[in-house]
């Protein structure tokens, strides 16, 4: 009797054990998402603010005032792709 006590017990407590894992698998997965979908955000934000300063930089060239900005700007860009791509 004491034992079907004990395993009852002991089959309760492990239900519970892998209810509450699984609810923390599962808010773990929305967290996970959101970070990524925040990611994807900075990196559209980040390529929309570097085509207009190229723009930017392209337009000032063109009245022959702003030709050294632009080749560092475009050399700085093609480092930091060349590093993205090699890592």
């Amino acid at each position: 009797m004491q034992k079907e006590k004990y395993t009852e017990f002991f089959e309760g407590e492990l239900f519970e054990a892998n209810l509450l894992h699984q609810k923390v698998i599962h808010e773990d997965k929305p967290i996970q998402k959101w970070m990524y979908i925040t990611l994807g955000i900075y990196i559209l934000a980040a390529m929309h603010l570097s085509s207009i300063l190229s723009i930017y930089s392209i337009w000032y060239a063109e009245f022959g005032l702003g030709v050294r900005f632009f080749i560092l700007f475009d050399t700085f860009l093609d480092e930091n792709i060349n590093y993205l791509w090699n890592l």
